[in-house]
């Protein structure tokens, strides 16, 4: 079964396509085709103002996507777009059910459920549920959509009083009647873990994403709400400026907001503080889904 969806899917992202485009792609190439050279213009003001408009509208994360996927799933009907399979559609001429939603591309959902629960409710063991490969539009009658392509990843594993998670996003994600990110838009690669024991809650990020018409890159950003209750524990976090060349913040190995700015690899030119209070409860509200 699993190997039948994901030859469906592998036809859905070959065939459908979106409506919606990467809020950053109108990246100023043309210094690079005239030969002209770029220059850091950004102060570290700036940088950090670049970073806060690429969060400020929360940080992605794969249930909203979900959650407006599953409600929008709820609309399908015999007439279309038809036979279902694992929570999912192939409607690659696109259709249009009786209450007026139209379903185009294709979209599923793969869960791994391996959860033993004791008699009080609480469980042992992993899951994982996946938004595999797809390339789908579900069109609401009032005229918003929801946009998909790629893959979404949520898992957790509870073991001996510990937790640990991981999420991960691929692709680009919109809905045009949400609000936050997901309203926006949200495109790139862009992966969460946290481990939570008796001694506290420690958390990283890893990837890059574009939203609001930035787009940020975090490499090994760590966060131990126990050490660290503000800042980072290092890693670092790039900024693109609009001819798509890029800041980079060094965060220290002890606890800071601040870190040593570069662009493209050049000296220093001095500490850039960025707000992370949006990164910090991203990681820490992974494990509540």
């Amino acid at each position: 079964m699993v190997f039948a969806v994901a030859s469906l899917f592998a036809l859905g992202c070959a065939e459908a396509t979106s409506v919606w485009q990467d809020p950053t792609a109108d990246d100023d190439w043309s210094a690079s085709i005239h030969g002209q050279a770029h220059t850091a213009e950004w102060t570290a003001e700036d940088v950090a103002a670049a970073f806060l408009t690429a969060v400020s509208a929360g940080v992605p994360s794969p249930p909203p996507v979900l959650t407006s996927y599953k409600e929008l799933l709820g609309h399908a009907d015999e007439v279309c777009p038809g036979d279902f399979f694992h929570e999912g559609f192939l409607a690659m001429e696109g259709c249009t059910s009786t209450d007026g939603t139209t379903f185009r591309g294709a979209a599923g959902l793969v869960e791994e459920d391996a959860r033993v629960y004791a008699e009080d409710g609480a469980w042992t063991g992993t899951y994982a549920v996946m938004f595999a490969p797809a390339d789908y539009v579900i069109l609401r009658p009032d005229g918003t959509e929801l946009d998909g392509n790629g893959n979404t990843d949520m898992r957790i594993t509870r073991r001996d009083g510990e937790i640990a998670w991981t999420t991960s996003m691929l692709g680009s994600f919109r809905d045009t009647g949400a609000e936050g990110w997901l309203g926006l838009g949200f495109s790139g690669n862009f992966q969460i873990s946290g481990f939570e024991s008796a001694s506290g809650r420690s958390s990283g990020l890893n990837g890059a994403l574009s939203v609001n018409g930035a787009a940020i890159s975090l490499d090994n950003l760590a966060f131990d709400e126990a050490v660290c209750p503000e800042g980072a524990m290092g890693g670092s976090i790039g900024v693109r400026q609009p001819d798509a060349t890029w800041y980079t913040i060094t965060m220290p190995s002890r606890c800071s907001s601040c870190g040593d700015l570069t662009w493209e690899g050049s000296a220093s030119l001095g500490e850039a503080c960025l707000d992370l209070q949006a990164l910090r409860e991203a990681s820490a509200a992974v494990v509540e889904f």
